[in-house]
């Protein structure tokens, strides 16, 4: 039975991949059909590395495969990985690049309208924007993207996939150009929960953080017993018309946030801060964002998870909890 690249998630394809039920060689030409087939309109990708050597590639990995050699969980999947920021110039839209244009959402019909704001519902979201958008039209079971405060987060509610945004240093960071060395961290991008748990056991560095004594998909359950839970207002949790513009129909069932832009940028390398004024900065975000913000809202209310809109200053209070200072002379 042929898999659908649209809805195969990493667990699927690894049992298929084990019992023979699909080889590396035949997700490659599947997942290259569906970019073939959508790419043109939806810009999800920057570049693609020429097929015949994926397909090489893919090859090899099955032969080590039937030979008894497997490197680990993602062994012959293919994955998305973010190349570009959304840091271009000043105001402009959500998913644009010079280099790759506009990235369509795959879930709204006649894409991204002129009229709309630069994080409308229209938009599919940034910056992870191609990240998400390939996942969802079939080009890979997962990606990796990036985010400083909603990057991850953001897209991939409006593609209805899971995301997290790792506790800062526990992903390795080699390759990445960050916004700032503050909040940025990579984060994977997946159809399922499991798929996320999958890709959090083999990225994650298990010398700097505390991993379940069997792996993060041992803590898969799907029980939700003995949790509280807690909920935003999502009235009070959102974001303004200049981000979103306002669409009746669809805030019925979400909220909505924009991203800094260039401008921002801009005006951060006016200001002239030591070391020192940096980590008292950074004291007193995490006092107002960690200790006063979400630890005391976990402690006042005795929850143990905090659900609310993904588009709101939700994640402005996570990234300031889990923001580091930069060490002197970093530049960030």
């Amino acid at each position: 039975m042929p898999f659908d690249p649209l809805t195969a998630t990493i667990f699927e394809l690894q049992q298929r991949l084990d019992n023979n039920g699909v080889t590396s060689v035949q997700l490659v030409q599947s997942y290259f059909e569906q970019m073939d087939k959508y790419e043109e309109y939806l810009h999800a990708l920057i570049s693609r590395p020429p097929r015949a050597n994926v397909l090489q590639l893919a090859q090899k990995l099955d032969h080590e495969r039937s030979a008894g050699n497997v490197r680990g969980p993602l062994h012959g999947i293919p994955l998305l990985i973010k190349e570009l920021s959304f840091f271009k110039g000043s105001r402009l839209d959500c998913g644009w690049s010079a280099l790759g244009g506009q990235t369509e959402s795959a879930y709204v019909q006649g894409g991204f309208r002129a009229d709309d704001s630069f994080a409308g519902h229209s938009n599919p979201a940034g910056s992870s924007s191609g990240s998400v958008v390939g996942v969802t039209a079939g080009y890979a079971p997962a990606s990796l993207g990036t985010e400083t405060e909603g990057s991850l987060i953001i897209p991939a509610s409006r593609g209805a996939l899971y995301t997290l945004k790792p506790t800062l240093t526990i992903f390795p960071s080699s390759g990445i150009i960050p916004v700032t060395k503050l909040f940025d961290s990579a984060g994977p991008m997946t159809k399922t929960p499991k798929d996320l748990a999958i890709m959090l056991d083999v990225i994650v560095d298990t010398n700097k953080t505390e991993v379940p004594s069997g792996g993060y998909i041992s803590a898969v359950s799907g029980e939700w017993d003995g949790l509280r839970i807690g909920s935003l207002n999502p009235d009070i949790w959102t974001f303004p018309a200049d981000a979103r513009k306002s669409e009746p129909a669809a805030e019925q069932q979400m909220v909505v946030q924009g991203n800094p832009q260039q401008d921002k940028l801009e005006d951060a390398q006016k200001i002239s801060l030591d070391a020192q004024e940096v980590e008292r900065l950074v004291s007193h975000m995490r006092t107002i964002a960690r200790t006063q913000g979400i630890d005391a809202t976990f402690e006042r209310h005795d929850i143990n998870i905090l659900i609310g809109p993904a588009e709101s200053s939700m994640a402005q209070f996570a990234a300031g909890a889990d923001s580091k200072a930069s060490q002197p002379g970093t530049g960030n």
